[in-house]
């Protein structure tokens, strides 16, 4: 399980290929809690255009723990964002499947 530590105010941004089935699985674990996305083009173009909503297959606002299932309906890319809001380092742990 990949492991980060998240500097305060700052995200990282994992770019992968929507499984032929359209499952996929996100697990978080850290030690203070972070908001994460699942995104396709749009939502990530959103994202970094600083929209004020962001259209996402899921994730989790403000959460030590975050672990979800989520099917997405096309094919391509997905985009998994991890946010540390906070003022401090977030220690991470994180799972695609």
């Amino acid at each position: 399980m990949p492991t980060l530590i998240l500097p305060a105010n700052k995200h990282i941004s994992l770019k992968r290929k929507v499984p032929r089935s359209g499952f996929i699985e996100i697990y978080i674990e850290s030690d203070k809690p972070v908001t994460s996305y699942i995104l396709d083009e749009d939502g990530n173009k959103a994202f970094y255009d600083a929209q004020p909503e962001i259209p996402s297959y899921g994730g989790f606002t403000n959460r030590k723990l975050h672990h979800q299932k989520v099917y997405l309906d096309f094919q391509g890319d997905f985009y998994f964002i991890i946010m540390n809001e906070k003022i401090d380092p977030a220690a991470i742990h994180w799972e695609i499947y």
